[in-house]
């Protein structure tokens, strides 16, 4: 399993720094992921996959050895409570997605075709380039090399390995774990941790991106106020490896980077951060996006822009002295910039009927939609900022708590920024390219999951910071989050979709490779909601979704059709020769279907589902259609 070779190199750097695995995991990911890109823009994916093994290898030779030289300080690493967590987590999520099909269309006709082509070509240039350069799929390469170095293609495993960076990227929390009560806050943290992903109910059983994003941008700020504090370079290096994940997994994550450099600006205001720290991060941001997206002014522009501001912004607060509590008056300013949004996306962002609808969804969404604690996502930032207006007023005690204040002034105004983006990108693309259902926001729940991912983690870790060295009673909080997602975890594992089956071509011994060519044929519309030709293209071959067409015949355009709504077997025939077809596959049949092509599939009367008929170039010209079963097969 790939994850334990990512294990290794954790453990390994580890070793080197002086630290424990669970600061280190995410960079482990990150560099895998790196790597394996870096190969596959040469076309050797495959040897990427080598390469790794081996440099993992090589780490497992170097923790054989620090056990000779220094057994001690070696056995608590390896064995620390993020190696335990790591392999009881494992355990679980396999176990826990053997047998599970997809739950959403977009992941068989698109994520998990995409997977499914990439693993069997073995190249991000090959027929699927386009998710190296239009959709920057970091987390199917990560899903590539799991899989590679499994028993083989596993359906519906990427859903564990992708929720295996969920937990690795919150693992950092672990270092609370200490005290008097060690044993117990670890077994607490370490069931906070292990459900925090299952919290969000939708499109954790997907191959959707953005819950990882999310959980990776939010511990990208708590690893910029570590580092604020206590200028440990590992925090550093903990912010360069997320926000690689997250740039590597979607377009959007580009967006996302540009607003946390907005943070990472204004950090230069408390002298614990330099500018070139800030120039670095940045450069590392630009350097991700050129890697998957090419040159391209618009994104390097985001990221230049986000920096810059935070930059300004720093400087302004560093050299406002006479302003007292400035602070305080960056928050009222936050708090008073939300509400203008509302205004100002009114009288500028309205211009049409369908424009005024989709804005004001927008923004019932963004109040009314109800996330964590039964809150949307405005309220939610409003009470946060309040509460931050009280903590620094109240309960401000040092500069490093006017760090940590400062982080959180920044991830509030990244998240206005973030929002105001969003509705400038769904006015202007995202409900046009969905006609009617543009305006209401179909995709609103993973798209929002980095606001209140931000605001829950990051308080979550202002508590733990402030108190947990103090009082044990903390456990107590942790304890609460964890039953409130308990009930999503539950429905999780207890309510499993199972993996449609599609048996025609192992029954007749055919194994499909990426030249083939295969009609499906289905008469009914979808199967648990999930239309059937997004299950078969999927789970039948290792070709991309492109070569397995699906067409309801009666509806099919390019040709006149008959009364009874089906184009004529002449016509059927001509499609499948001139398109070179190599299979027909019958999934359900009316008797309408049987009638009008009972001349082009020999004994399609007695056919059932999952017969498969096999094209043939005819002797005189044409094509003749072969039924395929076992009995044929054997004959």
């Amino acid at each position: 399993m790939g994850i334990v070779s990512v294990w290794l190199l954790a453990v390994g750097l580890a070793l080197i720094f002086h630290r424990k695995v669970e600061d280190l995991a995410l960079a482990g990911v990150a560099g895998v992921s790196v790597l394996l890109l870096l190969f596959g823009l040469i076309g050797q994916l495959q040897l990427g996959v080598y390469c790794t093994i081996a440099i993992s290898l090589g780490c497992a030779i170097y923790i054989i050895f620090s056990f000779v030289r220094r057994a001690s300080e070696t056995f608590e690493i390896v064995f620390s409570a993020g190696s335990l967590i790591i392999a009881f987590a494992l355990v679980f999520f396999v176990f826990n997605s053997m047998g599970r099909a997809f739950e959403y269309s977009d992941d068989f006709a698109h994520w998990g075709s995409y997977l499914k082509d990439l693993y069997y070509t073995g190249t991000l240039m090959g027929k699927s380039s386009n998710i190296h350069v239009m959709h920057p799929q970091g987390l199917l390469v990560w899903d590539y090399y799991l899989l590679k170095t499994w028993m083989g293609y596993t359906e519906s495993f990427p859903l564990a390995f992708h929720a295996m960076v969920n937990l690795i990227a919150l693992l950092p929390l672990l270092r609370y774990a200490n005290g008097r009560l060690k044993i117990v806050k670890s077994l607490s943290l370490s069931v906070f941790i292990i459900l925090t992903p299952l919290a969000v109910t939708a499109n954790y059983g997907s191959l959707y991106a953005d819950v990882i994003m999310a959980l990776c941008l939010a511990m990208s700020y708590i690893s910029l106020a570590d580092y604020m504090r206590n200028r440990d370079l590992i925090s550093i290096l903990q912010i360069m490896s997320a926000l690689y994940i997250i740039i590597s997994s979607k377009r959007a994550g580009i967006f996302m980077a540009a607003c946390f450099m907005i943070t990472a600006g204004m950090a230069i205001y408390h002298n614990t951060v330099k500018i070139r720290t800030v120039l670095l991060i940045s450069a590392g941001c630009m350097a991700s996006s050129i890697l998957w997206t090419g040159i391209d002014a618009k994104n390097i522009a985001m990221i230049i822009g986000g920096s810059v501001a935070g930059l300004l912004l720093g400087y302004i607060l560093h050299n406002s002295s006479k302003i007292r509590h400035k602070e305080g008056l960056v928050i009222a300013v936050l708090i008073a910039g939300m509400i203008g949004l509302w205004f100002v996306s009114r009288i500028y962002l309205t211009t049409t009927d369908y424009n005024r609808l989709t804005t004001l969804n927008y923004f019932r969404f963004l109040f009314e939609k109800k996330y964590l604690l039964g809150l949307g996502v405005l309220p939610a930032l409003l009470i946060f900022a309040s509460g931050l207006v009280f903590y620094y007023f109240k309960r401000a005690e040092s500069d490093a708590d006017l760090d940590k204040i400062l982080v959180a002034s920044g991830a509030v105004i990244s998240i206005l920024v973030y929002i105001a983006g969003y509705l400038y990108l769904y006015i202007s693309e995202i409900a046009p390219s969905n006609g009617e259902a543009g305006p209401y926001l179909p995709s609103f729940d993973r798209y929002m999951a980095p606001c209140y991912y931000v605001l829950f983690l990051y308080g979550i870790y202002l508590i733990l910071e402030k108190y947990a060295d103090k009082y044990d009673w903390s456990i107590f909080v942790l304890a609460f989050v964890a039953c409130l997602f308990g009930g999503r975890m539950f429905e999780y594992v207890y309510t499993r979709p199972v993996a449609q089956e599609f048996h025609g071509f192992e029954h007749a011994g055919i194994v499909l490779d990426t030249d083939d060519k295969v009609l499906f044929v289905n008469e009914e519309d979808d199967v648990n909601g999930i239309p059937w030709n997004d299950c078969f293209q999927y789970y039948i071959a290792p070709s991309l979704a492109r070569d397995i067409d699906y067409i309801r015949l009666r509806y099919y355009s390019d040709s006149p059709v008959a009364e009874n709504g089906y184009i004529t077997a002449q016509q059927l025939q001509d499609i499948l020769d001139s398109k070179n077809y190599t299979y027909v596959y019958i999934q359900t049949l009316s008797d309408d279907f049987i009638s009008a092509y009972d001349s082009l599939f020999p004994g399609i009367d007695n056919a059932q589902s999952g017969d498969v008929y096999e094209i043939r170039k005819a002797a005189g010209g044409g094509i003749e259609c072969v039924l395929l079963d076992g009995s044929f097969i054997d004959g």
